[in-house]
């Protein structure tokens, strides 16, 4: 992906975004020595914001990941809003968390037990503050087995039996919300 500095080690999702009334490039990277980044550049080439997950799901502080980044301009109309449409512009941004399950599940059809997991979360957060404005997990709406992954089931995939081999049971993709508020989720381990 594009690098801007020497310093980047990759970027992803890449695009034109509406910020402030304006075209801006928005992406997501990693940078040498620091968590995930996900920014916002103006046209001269300057970062104008950067976005961060904060706080913690399931009492475990969340990890930025490179899966979304997606800002959404807010409305100005008051009759539009409901508990999710907001007068702000908001970016969605994706991260993740690993967990200890309290007793190992049992997945009959892998034949696999499993007592870590990933999950995948994602928050919408004020543009103007970073203020956490909506957050959802995987782990808290979808069944481990509704997964059509089985944990180790190859090389890349985790099998779930230590904190660093976490299950991925979900694996959020993309997320997007439409003008009354919904969010749309992709997921590659739930097809």
């Amino acid at each position: 992906g594009f690098n801007r500095t020497v310093k980047m080690l990759g970027t992803m999702g890449f695009q034109v975004c509406d910020f402030e009334d304006q075209p801006h490039l928005c992406f997501a990277h990693y940078v040498k020595q620091n968590p995930i980044h996900n920014d916002i550049m103006n046209s001269s080439y300057e970062v104008v914001r950067s976005v961060f997950p904060t706080g913690k799901s399931g009492g475990v502080p969340l990890e930025a990941d490179l899966h979304e980044f997606n800002v959404i301009k807010g409305s100005p109309d008051p009759t539009q809003r409901s508990p999710n449409v907001h007068s702000e512009s908001t970016a969605i941004i994706s991260s993740s968390t690993t967990r200890k399950l309290g007793e190992a599940f049992h997945f009959e059809r892998c034949k696999a037990k499993i007592d870590w997991v990933k999950t995948s979360v994602f928050q919408e957060v004020s543009l103007d503050t970073n203020r956490v404005l909506y957050q959802w997990d995987s782990f808290d709406h979808i069944p481990i087995n509704d997964s059509v992954n089985c944990p180790g089931h190859d090389s890349v995939w985790m099998n779930g039996d230590s904190d660093w081999s976490p299950f991925d049971h979900f694996h959020l993709n993309a997320v997007d919300k439409d003008p009354h508020g919904d969010y749309y989720l992709s997921a590659r381990h739930t097809s």
